[in-house]
């Protein structure tokens, strides 16, 4: 059994086929599954179903697939983990982040993170929270920057870092301008502007908007960008829930059309970072989560 026959199997596992597996691997089909069925017969039992299309996973094989896992994270681990044993900041990290909080974030922490410790060789990805879990799980992603609340707890596990409040945004002719707190009844879903599908914020919004009032006048707008919502409001009317975080980017002749609830409704977001359980870039993660720690102390929000 050598580790290029488990990296084969987990990547056939991932992909569902031979062929998109070699292609992965940067290696021939005919050399991959003769390197599986190899596998197969060391172990005398058959880890994959090739019957099924796309290919899966017999009951044994997802045993198989989820050591191979771990044995192929701790092969390639062993430098890094010597020097977390010594508590030195380096190595490789791959930080996913969701496109809610990536564009109003990464560029207050990232720099300095990198500036204070140039031995770490880091890579970002803008993913939504189901890819994040999902590359957290299979140990293509080290850490997740995320909202709380969405991933699995029994795959992985989340620290809080703070909460992030909510805001009503509306648009210059609206009667709520200028209003100094409104509720969920102040909200008008039928003209509420969300982000799409796949976005945890959209959820969130929806949660929160349960008990909003309805007029029958339907924008019926979705997007994947808070940037293009917050103009459609600015120029088409209608009303969105910003993050904290995107206030300081509205202009400052609108900052009156950001509205805050009041206290009692508890309307945020957890930022937390994610991990997979059997996670063990310690050092790297206690530098990442004091950068991020020390950057909201520092940012001055609208509110």
């Amino acid at each position: 059994m050598t580790i290029v026959q488990l990296e084969y199997l987990v990547a056939v596992a991932d992909h569902g086929s031979f062929s998109l597996a070699s292609i992965h691997c940067c290696v021939t089909q005919p050399s991959l599954s003769t390197q599986i069925k190899n596998l197969e017969e060391e172990l005398g039992v058959v880890l994959i179903d090739r019957k099924d299309k796309p290919l899966s996973l017999t009951v044994i094989g997802k045993v198989v697939v989820e050591m191979a896992r771990d044995a192929i994270s701790k092969f390639y681990s062993l430098p890094n983990r010597v020097k977390e044993e010594q508590n030195e900041v380096a190595g490789e990290l791959c930080l996913a982040v969701i496109p809610t909080i990536a564009p109003y974030m990464l560029h207050l922490f990232i720099p300095k993170f990198m500036k204070k410790y140039p031995n770490v060789k880091l890579t970002i990805r803008e993913l939504f929270t189901r890819d994040i879990a999902s590359s957290l799980k299979r140990g293509v992603v080290d850490i997740g920057l995320l909202a709380g609340g969405f991933v699995n707890p029994k795959e992985i596990e989340e620290e809080t870092l703070y909460k992030d409040k909510f805001f009503l945004y509306v648009s210059d002719n609206s009667p709520l301008r200028g209003k100094k707190v409104v509720t969920v009844k102040d909200i008008d879903i039928e003209n509420l502007l969300l982000l799409a599908d796949g976005h945890c914020l959209r959820s969130q919004v929806l949660d929160l908007c349960s008990n909003a009032n309805s007029s029958g006048k339907s924008m019926n707008f979705e997007s994947g960008s808070i940037e293009t919502i917050v103009r459609m409001v600015g120029t088409s009317g209608g009303m969105t829930i910003l993050p904290e975080m995107a206030t300081p980017f509205i202009r400052e002749d609108r900052r009156n059309c950001i509205l805050p609830f009041a206290k009692e409704i508890g309307a945020s977001r957890d930022i937390t970072l994610a991990v997979a359980k059997n996670f063990y870039k310690k050092a790297i993660y206690k530098a990442l989560k004091e950068e991020i720690i020390e950057m909201r102390k520092q940012q001055y929000f609208l509110i």
